[in-house]
């Protein structure tokens, strides 16, 4: 659970020791992301080296790929949720 001041407090540039001119805000469905500094700094919260770093992820192949779970994360969390029981309920049957 998040503490509401601590959040708050997050959303101000004076919350970093850095002192960043602002702080963008994103927000997922599991997370809460701030990237706190000017554009061209170097930061490992910064959504485009996220993004990269989802490209060259290492896939799985310990267990066969008909036993992956693929959460398709642009749908609700409900139905992501939903999708992943159901996948998992074929295991069992």
């Amino acid at each position: 659970m998040t503490h509401p001041r601590l959040l708050a407090a997050t959303f101000r540039p004076g919350f970093y020791p850095h002192r960043p001119e602002h702080v963008e805000f994103i927000q997922t469905h599991i997370s809460y992301i701030f990237i706190a500094g000017d554009e061209g700094e170097a930061s490992d919260g910064r959504w485009e080296i996220c993004l990269a770093q989802k490209e060259t992820f290492d896939r799985v192949t310990e267990i066969p790929e008909d036993s992956h779970i693929i959460i398709d994360t642009p749908l609700t969390p409900e139905e992501c949720t939903y999708k992943a029981l159901q996948k998992m309920k074929n295991f069992t049957a």
